[in-house]
Formats: structure tokens, sequence, C-alpha cells
């Protein structure tokens, strides 16, 4: 099964402003509407360029895309990053792991403000745990932490945020911690790596387990998440960390899903509108349609207003992912 990069273009607009978008692993079907132009830019296919892209794209302020795929490569098939040029759209490999420094990259990359790109792998590294890596533009890559699977965590399936202020990245774990539960981190971009909350998957405190999307940092410099799992009803939780200021080091669960009409297992990331407040995501289960929901946390009420419950029939279902704002603020 082939993969494949697109295009979507609407009439004639500036490079910058154009929407990049990766597929998953299958395009079922397009439909041209409105002046929408679909360029197919790469397939996978060939398993030295990588193969299976599990997530989106990193803008590199080169005006380059960088990305990752989970398989593939010249090195036993342990994944790969990857470039694509934002002129030519011209498709480099630019690294194949080799298991002993990582394997299967599920997550994206982000730019740090030293230039390099960061990110995790789910599998790889001293105790094939997953691992923490930077890679130069030009193809240099650096492990930077291997976890244990013990309380540091393992199985990193999401990607990291800088904090702008101290430069540090904040992320997640899906498995390990004191409970194999998933943690919440953060690591330095000298790979000196903190634990900074195990999640008891619902045992301590109602809180989530097997967080699988990263986070969010808003405007106050706090971090926001969801879980998959846990919470009062095992439907997965939505939750803050505090890493500074009343509560610092606290990690709060701020709602649990019911898997009633709000939906249940987040497994997709929150997003913040860029004029602040509440924040938006998606669910990937149950709702009044059964298959998946859109919502927004009502932080003032502390409940979730269901905005909108996939239905399978016309509008697809099981969300995986989560939302990005348009420049009009959708």
């Amino acid at each position: 099964m082939k993969s494949t990069f697109f295009l979507l273009r609407h009439g004639h607009v500036a490079r910058t402003c154009r929407i990049f978008l990766a597929v998953a692993l299958m395009i079922v079907a397009f439909k041209a509407q409105g002046g929408v132009v679909l360029t197919s830019l790469h397939s996978f296919g060939v398993i030295t360029n990588g193969e299976y892209p599990k997530a989106g794209l990193a803008l590199g302020s080169d005006g380059n895309f960088y990305g990752t795929t989970a398989e593939g490569g010249t090195n036993g098939g342990n994944g790969t990053v990857f470039e694509i040029n934002g002129i030519t759209w011209a498709f480099s490999s630019l690294y194949s792991f080799t298991g002993d420094n990582g394997a299967k990259p599920y997550a994206g990359l982000v730019q740090g403000s030293d230039g390099d790109l960061y990110g995790t792998t789910e599998e790889g590294g001293t105790s094939n745990m997953g691992t923490v890596f930077n890679i130069s533009t030009n193809g240099v890559l650096t492990s930077l932490y291997s976890f244990t699977g013990g309380v540091d965590g393992a199985n990193p399936y999401a990607g990291m945020v800088q904090d702008p202020f101290s430069g540090i990245f904040y992320g997640t774990t899906y498995q390990g911690g004191k409970f194999n539960t998933g943690t919440v981190f953060d690591i330095t971009p000298a790979g000196d790596l903190n634990t900074l909350y195990s999640f008891s998957g619902g045992i301590n405190f109602d809180d989530g387990g097997y967080p699988t999307a990263g986070l969010v940092e808003d405007t106050n410099g706090d971090f926001w998440g969801t879980t998959e799992n846990g919470g009062t009803d095992n439907n997965g939780t939505l939750f803050a960390w505090y890493p500074d200021g009343f509560h610092a080091g606290y990690l709060g669960t701020l709602y649990s899903f019911t898997g009633g009409d709000d939906g249940g297992f987040p497994i997709g990331g929150l997003v913040q509108p860029s004029g602040g407040g509440s924040f938006f995501g998606t669910t990937q289960n149950f709702g009044q349609g059964g298959v998946g929901t859109v919502f927004l946390w009502d932080g003032p009420n502390y409940i979730v207003d269901t905005l909108y419950s996939f239905t399978v029939s016309h509008d697809g279902g099981l969300p995986y992912a989560g939302l990005v704002e348009d420049t009009n603020g959708n």
C-alpha cells in the first residue's frame, strides 16, 4: 500500500499561504470542489525512502517541510526523517534510524530555537523503549535520551513542544512511569530528562492514562493535554500541567469523558485559538453517533461542550487527529 503527500491550493496564492498536508496510509477518494486543486508531491513505496508517514509536517525556518515515516529506510525498516523542498517540492530522505538510536517515529518534528529539529521514536534506543532525538536540517542525528521503561516512561507516541522562555521541551510517554500508564516529562536540548508526572490510569485521584497526544502550551505557560484512557469512567481525560506559579509541579485532571454525548478516548491533541481562551479537540469514539466528536473545553464551568458528533454515514468518524486553526479563526 502506497502513501502520498498532496498539496491543496485554492486559486493563485503565495507559496507561504499554501496548505500542505500529509496523508495517512491511503487515500480512498477525492472530489475537487470550488477551484481546489490537488497535486501529488511524493508517493511512498520505495522502502529505502521510508514508508507509512503517521504525522503531519513541520515547516522549517528555511521554508522547507520536514517529516517522519514510521517504517522503511535503509537500516532494517526502522523509519526515517525526510525533507520536502518548499520551492521545488523535491523529496529528500535525510536519515534512516538504526534501531539503536531509535525506531518507529510516529510523531512529527518541532524546530527548536537553535534551528535543529526535535522528535521522538516509539521504539528503539538502548532499552528499545523509545528515544528523544534531534537532527540538523542537513541530516546529522543525535540521540538525546533512551527511555528505560521504568519511572522515566516508555514508548512516546507524541512529539514535543518547546517552551520559548526556558528552551526546555515538554512531552508525554504512552507507557512507563510508576504505574506503567504513561508520563509527562521535560528534557533540555542537551538531553537531561526529568519525569514530571506518572499517570495512574485512574488509580490515583481519577487521573488519566496512556497519553497518545502531545502537550499544548497556553499563553500563561501552562501545558494542556489529553489521555486516551483513565478518568472516572475510563474513557479518557483532559488535563493541565502547571510548571510554575501557585500550582507549580501540579497536574490537574480537569475533565473525565463519560462515553456519552461528550465522547470518549481523546487520542488527538488540543488546540487553543490564537486569541486565547478555551481549547478545542476531538474524541475518537462515542458521542451521539457513536463514532467520535468535536468538543470545546469550557474552562470557567469545567465542562466539555460537544460541538459536533460524527455519524459515519456522510461525515466520516473515529477521528484520531486534533484540529488546526485557520486565519479566519475557524
